[in-house]
């Protein structure tokens, strides 16, 4: 049995050091600690994110065509509108969209396929129609 006296060691460690030795050596460290945070988020998490997103639902917005008032809530990602309203109860409240007008920024009813909506409040035209021949020209005021 031969002895090591640090020569392969010393070899090993020089071309750790230089041109792509230090590539190689870079790429398996941030392997491994890219696994290992792989690793730490999936046993955190409990094997699969999604189901926690799924059960936490999304935001929408909702406006209640009966008591006129309108909101953000959390609903399931198959919820159907309408809904029942959080302010009077009744079953009114429909998905809602914040108005783009220009310094409006309200609350109202969202359009549907095949709608035309205008804003109350600015007069901003939502047309969601369409026609064989593309979009139609909106109504005028």
């Amino acid at each position: 049995m031969a002895s090591d006296d640090g020569g392969s060691i010393e070899r090993i460690r020089t071309w750790m050091n230089t041109g792509p030795g230090r590539l190689v050596t870079i790429v398996l460290a941030v392997g491994v600690i890219g696994a290992a945070v792989g690793w730490a988020v999936m046993r955190a998490t409990g094997g699969d994110a999604s189901e926690g997103i799924r059960e936490k639902g999304r935001k929408a917005l909702w406006y209640c065509t009966s008591c006129k008032q309108s909101g953000e809530v959390r609903v399931s990602y198959d919820a159907a509108w309408p809904m029942d309203c959080p302010k009077c109860g009744k079953h009114t409240a429909v998905l809602a969209q914040k108005c783009r007008g220009r310094n409006c920024g309200k609350i109202i009813p969202a359009p549907g396929p095949g709608q035309f909506v205008r804003c109350p409040y600015c007069g901003k035209m939502y047309d969601m129609r369409q026609i064989p021949t593309g979009m139609p020209t909106p109504p005028r005021r």
